[in-house]
């Protein structure tokens, strides 16, 4: 089997999971999607906990919680709220920022406007 072969029936193969494991009601893919953004942030909350050698149940002291709802976030059994997000920023003195990443807004003469001096800065 050469490459082509490979990346065509994994292709196909990824395409039938999709299919299949993608949700159909409104309230499913809305589910999904809270999962995906917890999933996101919990990452990141991995990450620091882990440079700085930090075990889930010191984590959840720092947030005033407990171990277990910790582990329960992190394995996507409960949805966090904002309020926990806010928590474990505050907890690890980061700092988290929500933009829209889908597409450029053309009608925002202050994004263009940023776009260009960017792009100015960045040029030789």
């Amino acid at each position: 089997m050469n490459t082509k072969s490979l990346n065509e029936d994994y292709a196909a193969l990824k395409g039938a999971f999709d299919e299949v494991l993608e949700p159909t009601e409104p309230d499913d893919k809305v589910e999904l999607e809270a999962k995906m953004l917890m999933a996101r942030f919990l990452s990141l909350i991995q990450e620091e906990a882990d440079r700085r050698q930090l075990k889930r149940k010191e984590l959840a002291e720092m947030i005033g919680t407990s171990a277990s709802y910790l582990t329960q976030l992190f394995r996507g059994h409960k949805l966090m709220n904002l309020k926990t997000a806010a928590k474990l920023q505050m907890a690890l003195d980061l700092k988290f920022e929500i933009r829209d990443i889908s597409r450029k807004k053309v009608d925002d003469p202050k994004q263009d406007k940023a776009e260009k001096m960017r792009s100015r800065k960045e040029s030789p």
